[in-house]
């Protein structure tokens, strides 16, 4: 599955009953120290997934296919009902000017589908932050996160990881002056092996991602406007090293606006500028992988924002917004990138004690810096590329929305029962890429 569709997901702050009872984060847990707080959680939910394997229209096509020529061909790619366990842990370590807190889960996500492949997911996170008297604010947080799954032949979702890394710095210059510092690093890590994605689809699918890494740092300057206001400048370079490719890709993004901390209820940051980006060299090859054209590095220059609100409306309701723009490498099309334009919101509403309810959603819009052409290799198997001087390409951009519900209730204080509904929708101007999901589950949740 295209890591876009996921990032619209994460945006839209899925729900989930151990986020509604990580709210009390801090306030409950087992010290097993005077400055050591863990706090164990767990869940588990029976639901229905339409579409296990995230799939494309062309590979659903490509099983019916396969399904007509051989009636005892079981394909995987078919809706089917789950159950999902997932278990964890919390930790807050308070220092005198720093905190380190995390949260490390496993997730089993077991469809009942003798067809479909069971998931199992792993992450951990962990972010180190604190202040100095001076003024100086600081913090550094990394990220692992594996998806794993139980069959050797993956058809539209590979073993995948990926690690992320950040660090920032807000140093006091004066009282009314910071300088702003950044560094970041991402890898993204797919298992797809050719030749088990051929066998699992008689060879109608060569490759479901490609493996890239980004890195970067970022230098910026704020200073006062008002008490609880800031305008800010900053600049960020970003180099992507791409799977299989010489050369790499980088973008200089440079963004002005203004954060502030209005009151107790919001605070917001919003910045806007454009990036600078220049894209991967790559070789043209023909059906039989031969190179008929090398394509020198192309050229971008867009606008750019980057968007950050925390309101919190009244006592019991609240609502958080995120958004960017900015380029970077296609996934599922090896010799392309992309312009990419994301926004998200939830809100999240608390009638009582007890009832918790989360609704929101996110929309993405992706505009392709390069002509896609759906072509076939010397075995007749259709693959996408890029254009070329020889055939002509078809602008791609593809729209995606995600919504999502949540409804919980806290019949203890450290049991809920909860409700969850999941939607993904995308819809591609290259025939056979749009992609629809729906999720939906209820369950138990426990935190301690």
């Amino acid at each position: 599955m295209n890591k876009s569709i996921l990032s619209v997901a994460a945006l839209a702050v899925t729900a989930s009953a151990t986020a509604v009872l990580a709210d009390a984060k801090g306030n409950g847990g087992l010290w097993l120290t005077s400055n050591v707080n863990i706090s164990p959680f767990g869940e588990i939910s029976y639901g229905h997934d339409s579409n296990p394997h995230s799939a494309r229209d062309y590979t659903k096509e490509a099983v019916r296919e396969k399904r007509l020529e051989d009636p005892e061909y079981k394909g995987k790619i078919e809706e089917s009902d789950e159950l999902v366990y997932k278990a964890g842990l919390d930790l807050i370590i308070p220092g005198n000017a720093w905190k380190l807190d995390g949260r490390a889960f496993y997730l089993w996500d077991n469809y009942t589908s003798d067809n479909i492949d069971d998931e199992e997911h792993w992450a951990e996170t962990l972010r180190l932050s604190g202040s100095t008297d001076g003024g100086t604010k600081w913090s550094l947080s990394e990220m692992i996160q594996k998806v794993e799954y139980d069959d050797e032949i993956e058809i539209t979702q590979c073993n995948r990881r990926q690690t992320v890394l950040n660090g920032t710095v807000d140093a006091a210059v004066s009282d009314k002056s910071s300088l702003l510092l950044g560094a970041f690093y991402t890898d993204n890590h797919y298992d797809d092996d050719d030749d088990v994605v051929d066998e699992a689809l008689d060879g109608r699918q060569l490759r479901v991602a490609y493996d890239y890494s980004s890195y970067g740092g970022s230098v910026g300057f704020a200073s006062r406007l008002t008490d609880k206001t800031d305008w800010l400048i900053r600049s960020t370079y970003t180099q992507f090293d791409k799977e299989n490719y010489d050369s790499d890709a980088h973008g200089i993004d440079t963004q002005i606006g203004i954060r502030s901390r209005t009151s107790e209820k919001l605070s917001f940051s919003i910045t806007a500028g454009a990036e600078y980006y220049k894209d991967f060299e790559y070789n043209v090859y023909d059906e039989n992988f031969d190179v008929i054209e090398h394509t020198d590095a192309e050229d971008e220059v867009g606008f750019t924002y980057n968007v950050s609100v925390e309101w919190k409306i009244t006592d019991r309701l609240s609502l958080t917004v995120a958004g960017y723009a900015d380029y970077q490498p296609a996934e599922d099309v090896n010799d392309n990138s992309l312009y990419a334009n994301t926004i998200g919101a939830t809100f999240a509403y608390r009638p009582g004690e007890n009832w918790s309810f989360r609704f929101g959603g996110a929309y993405r819009r992706e505009d392709y810096t390069r002509d896609i052409v759906e072509r076939e290799d010397a075995k007749g198997n259709p693959y996408s590329s890029v254009g070329d001087e020889v055939v002509d390409g078809n602008n791609r951009t593809d729209d995606q929305v995600s919504v999502f519900a949540n409804a919980s209730y806290a019949f203890t204080k450290y049991s809920s029962i909860f409700a969850d509904w999941h939607y993904t929708d995308v819809s591609s101007s290259i025939d056979g890429w749009d992609y629809d999901r729906q999720r939906y589950a209820v369950g138990l949740a426990l935190k301690y």
